[in-house]
C-alpha cells in the first residue's frame, strides 16, 4: 500500500504532492496538452486585443477601376466630406474633414490676398459691372482700352451722325433722344448761310434760330450733354450750302 499510495517529490504543473499511483497512470502526452493549454490560456488573457476595420454595404461588387476613363463600378466606396456654411478653424495638428460646398464640390482653397504676378492667365472673368467677359491677356500686354462713359439721362451709347448737308426741307438727323456734346457746322459758300437747330417732339424747343454763318466759315457749337428730346432736327435757308455733324450719346 505504501508503494501505491507513496507521494511524488515532483509533481507537475500544480506544485502539490500527488500519489505515485496518480504519476502512473496518465496517459502519453498530457504534460504536453496541459501546457499547450496553459499557454493558449495565457495568450488569451495577456495579449491586447486589436480592433478590425471592416467594409459593409453595396452590392458586393468589385469597387476597383482598373484604368483612366473605364466604366464606373456599381458599388464602389464613398469618399466623406463635410458641409458646413462657416468653415472651422483648426490649430497645428489637427484633422478636419474635407470640406464640401452645398453641391458636394471639393473647396480647395481660397484667394485671400493679391493675385500672384507672373505670365499666366489668370482665366475667365465675368462681371457685369464692367463688362469684362473674356480671359486677361498675359505677360505685358496692355488689357484693352479703358474710357469713361457720361452719365446722361440718354445712355452712353455715343452716336455720331457724320458730316451731313444740312436739308431745306426741315427733317429729323436723328429721331432717338440725345444729349448732345457738341454740333459742327460749316459754311462752304461765298456767301452768308442761315441754319435752325431744334429737337424732335410735337412741339419742338428750338435751340438755333435762323443763326446766319458768315462766308466760307465753320463753327462748333457746344451743348455740354444738353437733352434733344426723341432725337434731333434742323434745316438751313439754301440747299447744298450748310454742313453739319452732330456728337453725342443716346
Amino acid at each position: 500500500m505504501n508503494s501505491l499510495f507513496d507521494y511524488d517529490a515532483n509533481p507537475p504543473i500544480t506544485g502539490k504532492p500527488l500519489p505515485r499511483w496518480y504519476r502512473r497512470s496518465r496517459p502519453a502526452g498530457f504534460a504536453l496538452a496541459v501546457g499547450l493549454m496553459a499557454l493558449l490560456i495565457s495568450t488569451l488573457t495577456f495579449t491586447p486585443v486589436m480592433a478590425q476595420l471592416q467594409q459593409s454595404g453595396g452590392g458586393g461588387n468589385n469597387a476597383s477601376v482598373g484604368s483612366t476613363g473605364a466604366t464606373a463600378p456599381t458599388s464602389a466606396t464613398l469618399t466623406g466630406g463635410a458641409f458646413n456654411t462657416t468653415l472651422p478653424t483648426l490649430t497645428n495638428g489637427q484633422m478636419g474633414a474635407v470640406q464640401l460646398d452645398s453641391s458636394g464640390r471639393v473647396l480647395v482653397g481660397s484667394i485671400a490676398g493679391a493675385l500672384p504676378t507672373g505670365s499666366n492667365t489668370i482665366g475667365a472673368i465675368s462681371n457685369s459691372g464692367f463688362s469684362v467677359t473674356g480671359a486677361l491677356p498675359a505677360g505685358s500686354n496692355a488689357i484693352g482700352t479703358v474710357r469713361t462713359a457720361p452719365l446722361t439721362s440718354c445712355g452712353t451709347t455715343a452716336y455720331d451722325s457724320g458730316i451731313t448737308t444740312v436739308p431745306t426741307t426741315e427733317a429729323a438727323a436723328t429721331a432717338t433722344a440725345t444729349c448732345v456734346q457738341a454740333i459742327y457746322v460749316n459754311n462752304l459758300t461765298s456767301s452768308a448761310q442761315t441754319f435752325s437747330i431744334k429737337d424732335n417732339q410735337g412741339t419742338p424747343v428750338v435751340y438755333v434760330n435762323g443763326f446766319s454763318l458768315p462766308a466760307n466759315s465753320n463753327m462748333l457749337l457746344l451743348f455740354g450733354g444738353v437733352k434733344f428730346a426723341s432725337g434731333v432736327r434742323w434745316v438751313a435757308t439754301n440747299a447744298s450750302s450748310v454742313n453739319a455733324q452732330i456728337y453725342g450719346t443716346q
